[in-house]
């Protein structure tokens, strides 16, 4: 196995200098796993670097080198799941990885990586969710102080109050929570970042004439699916088009004071997006803050400050 190792590092160095690079991250997790197998050491600090966290928390294997299907991420993350699954050390992050895996679900898995994935899965979410007959068991503490058993459990909480949870067994269960408040002015998160202008001169538009609202988004973590870009319109202005775009988002819905994107699925980057308006009114108009969020955890969000627009003659 040393051998094979040596083999990989001599082939990542000669491809630095090259163009085209080769993901060997399938090969370095086959063997480690053959060593933990065998009960012979393999260094655990070489598999942290290829852990990463989505912004809901859950934890994937990558090294960020397309592949094919064989070998994508997926692939790469069910190999890390089987190291941590059998590591006294790493097994903490065991429930995070599952929860990405069950996630991923997709209309291009094919019957190979379904297989894959409940040979894989499945053997520990049921001895996981029997040991007590139940499917999870969560302890309430705080504003309520009781025992939870079944799937879906929802409260609100006030001034003063405070809840704790824990999951004492059962099947893995999705966690969230946040807090509501009136924002002023812009704000950036871990997750996104938000901003919008116009082409040309910032804040004075031209009546009559049509203008590009664009909208710059940045992903900071990977994975985030399901997210929904709000762009509000300025009250003196209409649509000059409404196009469907679908690199990159799946729909657009043109309301009267504000236009609404949604994106599938959006890796780590920079995405602009632009809405094509007619300025119709002259006058002094306010751009409201512009909302990039996730559909189904709309509390990672991000929005950026009010502008004032003038539309003149």
């Amino acid at each position: 196995m040393d051998y094979f190792e040596e083999e990989i590092r001599q082939r990542e160095i000669a491809e630095r200098k090259t163009k085209v690079k080769n993901s060997y991250l399938m090969q370095k997790l086959w063997l480690w796993e053959i060593r933990q197998q065998q009960g012979l050491y393999f260094e655990k600090d070489s598999l942290m670097p290829y852990l990463h966290k989505t912004t809901t928390g859950q934890i994937y294997c990558d090294d960020n080198i397309r592949d094919n299907w064989r070998n994508d991420r997926l692939a790469k993350t069910l190999l890390a799941y089987r190291l941590i699954r059998n590591d006294s050390v790493l097994h903490t992050m065991k429930e995070e990885m599952q929860m990405y895996i069950l996630s991923t679900r997709a209309n291009y898995w094919n019957t190979y990586q379904s297989a894959t994935i409940l040979s894989t899965l499945m053997p520990d979410l049921l001895a996981e969710g029997s040991q007590s007959q139940t499917p999870v068991r969560l302890a309430l503490s705080g504003k309520e102080n009781r025992e939870h058993t079944t799937l879906e459990y929802e409260t609100v909480l006030r001034d003063g109050e405070t809840l704790t949870v824990q999951k004492k067994e059962g099947v893995p269960v999705i966690y969230s929570s946040w807090i509501y408040q009136l924002k002023t002015e812009g704000y950036s998160t871990d997750a996104f970042d938000i901003s919008t202008r116009f082409e040309g001169e910032e804040n004075r538009l031209e009546a009559g004439t049509p203008v590009r609202l664009i909208v710059d988004v940045e992903v900071k973590e990977e994975n985030s699916e399901y997210v929904m870009i709000e762009v509000p319109v300025p009250a003196g202005c209409s649509y000059a088009t409404k196009k469907q775009f679908y690199y990159n988002e799946v729909h657009r819905e043109y309301f009267k004071e504000k236009t609404v994107i949604f994106c599938r699925q959006l890796a780590k980057g920079k995405y602009t997006f632009t809405i094509d308006l007619l300025p119709r009114f002259t006058g002094t108009y306010h751009l409201n803050p512009a909302k990039v969020e996730l559909m189904y955890l709309p509390a990672i969000n991000a929005m950026n400050d009010l502008k004032k627009v003038r539309i003149t003659p």
